[in-house]
């Protein structure tokens, strides 16, 4: 399993092995830890500052890439994530809001829309 380091460092000494594994495999599973609700495991503090991309709604995606693109000549790139619950009239949305915010391209991930990806949250068992 690939942990990020700075996670790695926060969460472990802080709590038991038992504990870090099940948060470790929470958040493997569910691509979050937003809804962990045992506060003695992981508090409201925590959850600020271990948000992944599935946390950030994507209007908050689209600002974060239109700020460095105003200040960058070439195009850049950058995913932005949207929920399996995702319609078509959210993509529409998204797509318009990053036209009027200057953005040269765009990429939506909409979550399950492929049968096979080069990321997942799960582990495949063989």
């Amino acid at each position: 399993m690939l942990v990020h380091p700075f996670f790695k460092a926060y969460f472990k000494p802080k709590l038991s092995e038992a504990d870090y594994e099940w948060l470790l495999e929470h958040v493997y599973k569910y691509g979050t830890l937003q809804d962990v609700e045992n506060s003695e495991l992981v508090s409201e503090e925590d959850k600020q500052l271990f948000r992944s991309a599935l946390d950030i709604d994507w209007k908050a995606h689209i600002d974060m890439q239109a700020s460095f693109q105003r200040h960058c000549h070439a195009g850049i790139s950058k995913t932005i994530n949207m929920p399996a619950s995702a319609r078509k009239e959210d993509i529409k949305q998204a797509l318009v809001y990053a036209w009027k915010q200057g953005l040269k391209g765009l990429t939506i991930y909409r979550t399950g829309s492929r049968q096979h990806v080069v990321l997942s949250l799960q582990k495949f068992k063989n």
